[in-house]
């Protein structure tokens, strides 16, 4: 039986209702509004450097249906840069993240690679985790680590990272069914 992305209470879900996320200083809180697919943070910022450590919590606002069930498989994106001084669809490392009823919210290594797009999942969370999470590079590698998982991916260039930052971003195609929240607070 299929949910309608309006008309489905968390309960309904599984979940409880929203609860505080991280309360120290430091967090941003990125929302992207119903209908929308990018975040109220979305600034253009360079990005120069090897690492981007971060922490990183999703509420319940992150369990939703789209509309198209084939959409549901889509990744939304949570943090990362662009790099090789490229578009982010050329080359850029990115964590990621989704909603699988069942499961959980699936979290993905997303890196573009002189312009083929690959993912790997690299680990299951539930609503209200709080995660540390390194994305790095090495001359010919992109690293993600999140807690104590790690994905190793090739990348284009061997040059030190340098781009401009990536934040949340939900879909592909189809806009966020609900207003969503991703808490970051960089290390």
């Amino acid at each position: 039986m299929g949910l309608l992305a309006f008309g489905c209470q968390k309960d309904e879900l599984g979940f409880t209702p929203e609860v505080p996320v991280p309360e120290t200083e430091n967090w941003v809180v990125h929302q992207i509004d119903s209908g929308a697919h990018y975040s109220n943070q979305n600034t253009f910022k360079l990005f120069n450097g090897d690492v981007l450590a971060f922490q990183f919590s999703l509420d319940s606002s992150a369990v939703y249906q789209t509309l198209n069930p084939a959409n549901q498989e889509s990744w939304n994106k949570l943090y990362g840069f662009a790099d090789c001084n490229s578009h982010h669809h050329t080359n850029s490392m990115r964590l990621t993240w989704r909603y699988t009823a069942g499961v959980g919210i699936e979290l993905a290594s997303y890196y573009y690679r002189a312009g083929v797009r690959s993912w790997q999942i690299i680990d299951t969370i539930q609503p209200f985790d709080t995660l540390s999470a390194v994305l790095s590079v090495t001359d010919s590698n992109y690293v993600l680590q999140v807690a104590d998982k790690q994905v190793v991916s090739s990348r284009a260039c061997s040059q030190r990272a340098v781009g401009y930052y990536l934040y949340p971003y939900f879909g592909g195609t189809e806009p966020a069914p609900q207003t969503v929240r991703v808490y970051i607070k960089e290390d």
